[in-house]
């Protein structure tokens, strides 16, 4: 693609910057596999037991610590590297989902394994999102802020909860969810790849503050709102 046609279409601009390039490369091949892994839990779950006890068990296991591991998450951002917080929580994820398709692919896999892994993918997911918002502003300019934004939103929905999920049903069809996970792991490989070859250093965190005050902060904003 272009620069001239990039110019053209505004949303587009922020891909001519490299930095910011390879982390959209890197964000959207990851949201595509986290589709992956959210099917492919379900149906794997349902496969191990007919219970929707297991089922919700498995899926709350996989949520809650999101919810409330996110104002955690924000904190820490908020004080250190944000391309750091970024690694290590794909690196949880990418091992999570490995060990699943490793298990699933030996047959060793029980209902309380995808919970416990469940958990650590969910929890390491509440480091990773507030990380990858906050990083926006150190690699794009604030004139291209907004756009890029929009092509980080653009993606999670788009191929996250759309995309992601629909070709994960056609994988786990033909080839079982195995493959599935597998997918997901490897995306992560991808994502963190992609965060090694940034040039742009994130900005000196502020470091004001208690991280437990900010912590607080940031549950009582969420209840807030």
């Amino acid at each position: 693609m272009s620069g001239r046609y990039i110019d053209r279409l505004r949303i587009l601009r922020p891909l001519s910057v490299r930095d910011f390039r390879l982390l959209w490369i890197g964000q959207t091949v990851s949201l595509l596999g986290n589709g992956f892994f959210t099917v492919a839990l379900a149906w794997q779950t349902v496969l191990l037991s007919d219970s929707a006890t297991a089922l919700s068990a498995v899926l709350f296991a996989r949520w809650l610590p999101q919810v409330l591991l996110f104002a955690v998450g924000g904190a820490v951002t908020d004080r250190g590297s944000r391309r750091r917080v970024m690694l290590v929580s794909d690196l949880v994820q990418g091992v999570a989902a490995a060990i699943v398709a490793v298990m699933a692919a030996a047959g060793d896999l029980q209902v309380w394994h995808l919970v416990a892994l469940a958990a650590v993918y969910g929890g390491a997911t509440a480091f990773y999102l507030p990380a990858a918002t906050a990083i926006v502003p150190d690699i794009v300019t604030k004139d291209l802020l907004v756009a890029a934004n929009s092509l980080h939103s653009v993606s999670r929905y788009l191929i996250g909860q759309l995309l992601g999920p629909a070709v994960a049903g056609v994988i786990i069809a033909a080839q079982g969810t195995t493959w599935a996970f597998a997918a997901d792991a490897a995306s992560f490989v991808v994502s963190v790849t992609t965060l090694l070859l940034i040039r742009t250093l994130p900005r000196a965190p502020s470091g004001e503050g208690n991280l437990v005050a900010r912590i607080k902060e940031g549950i009582r904003y969420t209840r807030a709102r």
